[in-house]
């Protein structure tokens, strides 16, 4: 260990999915769910978004899904049967680079890794010991119209956390003028 730098452990550590259609399993979607890379780190979270394909470059109906290691983002995960989701609507700009093999970063782009840094910095959520982790994770979708971000809460009954989490996101995450927030028990539509 002498002469390595030690690493920034996050506080919790997340694991990275994908599913596409290419993925795609109709008898079982679990099985669709790609896990890519949990991340422990500060360090090993930004080589992951260094070395992730961007968002702007995957195919229509493609998701990354970014959980708490040990939760699956599916509703039927004990962590989420009585979730739900804080949705946002994200309009698509025409005047976004939509050259798949563009380095230029769109505001899709920029959005998903500012609500990422948020998650991992643990600014999300109100601190303290009496209050359990609200949010299990985040799903970036991406779609023919709009594309979506969708935070994954706990307890779709806690309302007061929802609030919190919302009104977190909207002033800390730099959200887009243009867009749509809601919220969504897990199976109601969105």
């Amino acid at each position: 260990m002498e002469g390595e730098a030690a690493l920034h452990q996050l506080d919790r550590n997340w694991t990275l999915w994908y599913d596409s259609p290419s993925t795609y399993n109709a008898e079982d979607w679990e099985k669709s769910l790609v896990p890519v890379i949990t991340v422990h780190s500060v360090e090993e979270f930004f080589a992951m978004l260094r070395y992730m394909k961007p968002l702007h470059a995957l195919r229509t109906s493609a998701q990354y899904h970014f959980f708490q290691e040990g939760v699956k983002p599916m509703w039927e995960d004990e962590a989420n049967k009585k979730g739900g989701k804080i949705w946002m609507n994200v309009e698509i700009n025409k005047n976004d680079a939509t050259d798949a093999n563009s380095s230029t970063k769109t505001e899709l782009d920029k959005l998903w890794e500012n609500v990422l840094m948020s998650l991992i910095g643990e600014s999300l959520e109100e601190e303290g010991e009496e209050n359990e982790s609200q949010i299990m994770g985040v799903v970036i979708s991406k779609k023919k119209y709009y594309n979506r971000v969708a935070v994954w809460v706990r307890d779709a009954d806690n309302t007061k956390a929802i609030e919190n989490i919302t009104s977190r996101l909207t002033s800390g995450v730099a959200l887009p003028p243009s867009v749509k927030l809601g919220f969504a028990k897990h199976g109601e539509k969105a």
